[in-house]
């Protein structure tokens, strides 16, 4: 490589990264001693563009369970876009998402372009609770 070829890639990669922005997200877990709807808020306050709701006993987060529970499924939706919060995604250790799989198609996310589909295969879902490993429910 020479000089010329270094400095022409150069400029095409910095041309190509103006138009790039970082988006952040950050996990529930953070605030797992707070109600989800507070936990958003702050998150939000702290400038974040989404969030990823925990739930599972060995973190004390109850954020999913939560919001299943007190908000339902458009209650979380509402009150994620009330924070103008995307949905980026969902932790749930050892026990599955299949209980949490319409309300997370609702509230939905777009986040890294990660949509969260409304009709989630609960075959795939159930997956998520063995801890051995997944199986590929796609073939």
């Amino acid at each position: 490589m020479n000089r010329r070829t270094f400095l022409a890639g150069a400029v095409a990669a910095r041309a190509s990264a103006a138009g790039w922005r970082m988006r952040l997200s950050t996990s529930s877990v953070m605030f797992n001693s707070l109600p989800v709807e507070e936990a958003c808020r702050r998150i939000a306050a702290a400038g974040y563009e989404a969030v990823d709701l925990w739930q599972g006993e060995r973190f004390k987060a109850n954020h999913l369970d939560e919001a299943l529970e007190r908000l339902g499924p458009g209650g979380l939706k509402a009150m994620l876009e009330r924070n103008r919060l995307k949905l980026c995604s969902f932790t749930c250790f050892y026990i599955g998402i299949g209980r949490y799989a319409e309300m997370l198609g609702v509230a939905g996310g777009d986040v890294g372009g990660a949509i969260i589909l409304k009709k989630a295969n609960l075959d795939f879902c159930a997956d998520f609770a063995n801890t051995t490993g997944l199986i590929n429910k796609t073939e």
